[in-house]
């Protein structure tokens, strides 16, 4: 029996012609805690990742701005 219908397999296959993946290891069992951690925050491992990589990209883009600023 197929997990997926010809029509579900397409999709799938056109959406991750979109994204770019990233591969991150980690030391064993850290992992486990990252998930948890991630799931304490109600977000897929995946999900909290990109959105602590965000957060820091606008945390730095405001450092620089200031740092602009008070340079001029």
């Amino acid at each position: 029996m197929a997990r997926y219908t010809e029509a579900q397999a397409e999709a799938i296959r056109r959406h991750r012609q979109l994204l770019d993946n990233i591969t991150v290891s980690v030391p064993k069992g850290e992992r486990d805690k990252y998930k948890l951690q991630a799931a304490a925050a109600g977000m897929s491992l995946n999900a909290y990742i990109i959105k602590l990589m965000d957060d820091d990209r606008e945390r730095l883009a405001e450092a620089i701005e200031l740092l602009q600023s008070i340079n001029n």
